[in-house]
């Protein structure tokens, strides 16, 4: 059954492969964007608008009152240190029916040794941010927290492993399977309130 979705970080890396992959399967997707012109797709069910995930006013526009789910592909980038924070806290405040939104392994206790390495390589305050993100969402009814493993560019398998067990995967994650599973979750509540760890699927 085709869902009304709002969307943001449609413009990302994760979040342009899951926009085809939600038209596709017949979705009416509303996706908020700071610069619209960067994203390629034009589609009927497509609406694009024009705003920043970190403001309270702007997702507003996209999660509406017929909005089945918002799904999260944002990220953080140095720049700006409380961005993931102030979105956790916006979404608490509108209070969508359901969402999903991508954080990290090593986020909210999942893997202290990827945690410390992900701070090593991006930084600590962009880590810090995603992890209190990560704590403000998850455990909250009808909210995925979504924690990849680490990623690639690679062509997607296609597949993906999904669990709430915790700890280090093998093997990099194509971005094209998280995209593909955001896409699963519009229609299955299984992971709802949890946070779930994704990993390549061996």
């Amino acid at each position: 059954m085709a869902k009304q979705v709002a969307v943001l970080g449609g413009t990302g890396a994760v979040g342009s492969l899951f926009i085809p992959i939600a038209l596709e399967r017949g979705h009416k997707l509303t996706v908020l964007a700071r610069t619209p012109g960067k994203l390629k797709v034009q589609h009927e069910n497509l609406t694009v608008v024009q705003g920043d995930a970190t403001k309270l006013e702007d997702i507003q526009k996209v999660v509406q009152s017929d909005t089945d789910i918002l799904i999260s592909a944002v990220g953080n980038t140095k720049g700006n240190p409380v961005m993931m924070e102030e979105m956790a806290r916006h979404l608490l405040e509108i209070k969508p029916k359901r969402a999903a939104i991508i954080s990290s392994l090593g986020m909210n206790g999942s893997s202290p040794t990827i945690r410390c390495i992900l701070s090593c390589i991006g930084g600590s305050e962009v880590v810090n941010d995603l992890d209190a993100c990560d704590m403000l969402l998850c455990g909250n009814p009808g909210i995925t927290v979504i924690r990849p493993d680490g990623l690639c560019d690679k062509s997607g398998h296609g597949k993906y492993k999904a669990t709430l067990k915790t700890g280090m995967g093998m093997g990099y994650l194509p971005r094209a399977d998280v995209a593909l599973f955001l896409a699963d979750v519009i229609d299955e509540s299984k992971w709802d309130g949890q946070g779930v760890q994704l990993y390549k699927c061996s």
